[in-house]
């Protein structure tokens, strides 16, 4: 078994919050109130086994998104090579009384459009999203 990540569950009428990057999160939109540019290189790895999965909305409320369940990328710039990305989930969060589940995107990897990431000899494949983009969502771009 990898890592879990799993969002908070919401309160009365409230939403379930996002479980970002089971394996690894890179970025976030902000950082100290700043843009966050962070950036990481992952070479000769296997990411395996990991689960993002969004918190359960409470009375009312929706599930929260599961995003990224091996690799998510919100900003910054993500380098991959040589990597396997197998049999990772991003699963979204139960729904509350009344309310809609969770969306779970991008089982292998979630690339935001803000983020950069790039990629040489890289596996992605077998992996799970409840919603939409079993293996990878955005997109890789060959200029890193």
């Amino acid at each position: 078994m990898g890592n879990q990540v799993i969002g908070g569950a919401g309160s009365a009428g409230g939403a379930g919050s996002a479980g970002l990057g089971g394996g690894i999160s890179v970025g976030d939109s902000v950082l100290f109130g700043l843009p966050d540019s962070s950036s990481i290189a992952i070479s000769g790895s296997t990411l395996s086994g990991n689960v993002a999965q969004g918190g359960a909305g409470g009375s009312g409320g929706n599930g929260g998104s599961g995003l990224g369940g091996g690799v998510y990328v919100a900003s910054g710039m993500a380098w991959i090579d040589h990597t396997s990305i197998t049999g990772n989930q991003a699963v979204g969060g139960a729904a509350g009384k009344h309310g809609s589940a969770g969306q779970g995107i991008g089982g292998g990897i979630y690339i935001a459009p803000s983020a950069t990431a790039g990629e040489v000899n890289v596996i992605i494949t077998g992996n799970f999203a409840s919603t939409s983009n079993d293996d990878v969502f955005g997109v890789f771009k060959p200029s890193c």
